[in-house]
């Protein structure tokens, strides 16, 4: 996250487009707490460790959701995000307790 909104402070990634997060200052929220500074440490991407977490962030979402969802990101530098698909949408969900350690899906 290399970017802050400069209305509400908001970390932004690459790419994001400026003053969607809100609506360029036209809308006002409650700030945020800082998270730990062990999370804050890993998403500078200033280390070896924090450049991996930040490259493989992601896939660690979706390791700790009920269901992982596979794209290939489109960057659109426009005002409004889009995100594009092609064909069916799968949600690949494994067990929750799988019969051996070969068929984890989320660790």
């Amino acid at each position: 996250m290399s970017n802050i909104c400069l209305k509400c402070s908001a970390l932004k990634w690459k790419g994001e487009t400026p003053g969607i997060c809100c609506s360029s200052g036209k809308v006002k929220l409650p700030p945020i707490l800082k998270p730990p500074e062990l999370l804050c440490n890993l998403l500078k991407g200033e280390t070896a460790q924090s450049k991996e977490f930040v490259k493989h962030i992601k896939l660690f979402n979706n390791m700790f959701g009920m269901t992982s969802f596979k794209s290939n990101v489109v960057l659109n530098n426009g005002w409004t995000p889009i995100f594009k698909l092609q064909g069916q949408v799968y949600h690949h969900a494994g067990p929750l307790h799988p019969a051996n350690a070969e068929d984890c899906k989320y660790l």
